[in-house]
C-alpha cells in the first residue's frame, strides 16, 4: 500500500461478484455511482484477497467470503458501508483484525451490526446504499403489477408482468447495467411490486412504490426491510396492498445513505493516509538503521 499515490487520488471501485448469477449487486452499485457521481473501476469480491490494483472499494451489500479469500488485498483502502456479512462460519482472528483496522463498519441491517459490536468491532447502521435511489421518471402507470422472482406457489393478481433479475453470465456492471437500468425504470412506473428480492425491495422503497416482500423467514439478509415492508409467505392468498415509505422518510433515507457512503469514503481515506505515513516512518528508520 506504500506507493506515491494520495489518499485524494486513490481510484473509487465498486464490488461485485463474478460467481453471482443475478444483478442484486448492480443495483446497489448504480445508487452507489449516482450518489458519488460516478466511480473509477470494479472488483471481484470472490478475488479481493488478490486484487493487484490500488484502489479505495466501498464494499457494500451482502458477503459470504472462505477464509482462504478473506481479508483483502493491502492494496485496498476498504469503505465499508451498507455492509451485511454472512455469519454462516465464524470470523478468523485475521478477519476480526481487518475488520478492526477499517472500522467503524457501516451496516446495512441490525443484525450485522448487533454481531461486529459483541466482537468489540465498532460499527454503526448505515442502512442499504440503495435506499440512496432518487426517481427520474415521475409518471407511473395504473394497473401495472410486477412480480420480481417469485415463486410459482405465490398467487399473483390477474395481468401481472413477470420480471427476474437473475442474469446469464458474468454478471460484471459492464453486462448487466443496461438490465439493471431497464428494471429500475419498469419499478418507478409500477403501482405495485411483489419480489423476493431485497434490492428490489429496497428500490422500490427508495423509489415510493408499493411493493410487497415474499419470504418463508425472518432472515439477517432481510433485515434492512424489517421496518418497512410487512413480510408475506409464498402460500399466500389474500388481497396485496403494499408498502410504501413516505416521502419524508425517504428523504432521511436517502440522506443517511449519502451520508454514511461519504463518511465511510472518508474514513478509508485517513486510515489510508496513516498507513503512508507509517511506512514513510518504517521506511526512514530503516534508513537511520543501516546507514
Amino acid at each position: 500500500m506504500y506507493t506515491d499515490t494520495t489518499p485524494e487520488e486513490i481510484p473509487v471501485h465498486a464490488a461485485f461478484s463474478s460467481l453471482s448469477r443475478d444483478i442484486e449487486d448492480d443495483i446497489e452499485n448504480f445508487a452507489i455511482e449516482r450518489m458519488l457521481g460516478g466511480i473509477d473501476g470494479y472488483t471481484d469480491k470472490e478475488n479481493v484477497r488478490w486484487e493487484p490494483r490500488e484502489c479505495l472499494l466501498v464494499a457494500s451489500g451482502w458477503w459470504k467470503q472462505r477464509k482462504s479469500d478473506f481479508p483483502p488485498s493491502q492494496n485496498i483502502a476498504l469503505a465499508y458501508v451498507g455492509f451485511h456479512w454472512d455469519w454462516t462460519d465464524v470470523l478468523s482472528y485475521e478477519q476480526l483484525l481487518h475488520f478492526r483496522s477499517w472500522q467503524p463498519i457501516g451496516c446495512r441491517d441490525p443484525e450485522t451490526a448487533r454481531r461486529f459490536s459483541e466482537m468489540g468491532v465498532e460499527c454503526h447502521f448505515s442502512g442499504s446504499m440503495t435506499l440512496g435511489l432518487d426517481r427520474w421518471i415521475e409518471a407511473r402507470r395504473d394497473k401495472l403489477i410486477l412480480s420480481v422472482d417469485v415463486p410459482e406457489t405465490f398467487t399473483l393478481p390477474d395481468g401481472t408482468v413477470e420480471l427476474s433479475l437473475e442474469c446469464r453470465r458474468n454478471n460484471h456492471p459492464q453486462f448487466v447495467r443496461s438490465k439493471t437500468k431497464e428494471l429500475l425504470e419498469y419499478f418507478q412506473k409500477a403501482s405495485l411490486v411483489i419480489t423476493t428480492r431485497v434490492q428490489a425491495a429496497l428500490a422500490c422503497l427508495a423509489f415510493g412504490t408499493p411493493v410487497v416482500f415474499v419470504s418463508e423467514k425472518l432472515s439477517p439478509a432481510v433485515g434492512a426491510l424489517v421496518a418497512h415492508v410487512d413480510l408475506v409467505p409464498p402460500d399466500f392468498d389474500g388481497e396485496l396492498t403494499g408498502n410504501v415509505m413516505s416521502l419524508e422518510f425517504r428523504k432521511q433515507a436517502a440522506e443517511r445513505a449519502r451520508g454514511s457512503l461519504m463518511d465511510a469514503i472518508n474514513n478509508a481515506r485517513d486510515i489510508y493516509s496513516g498507513s503512508l505515513l507509517l511506512g514513510e516512518s518504517d521506511e526512514d528508520n530503516s534508513k537511520n538503521t543501516f546507514s
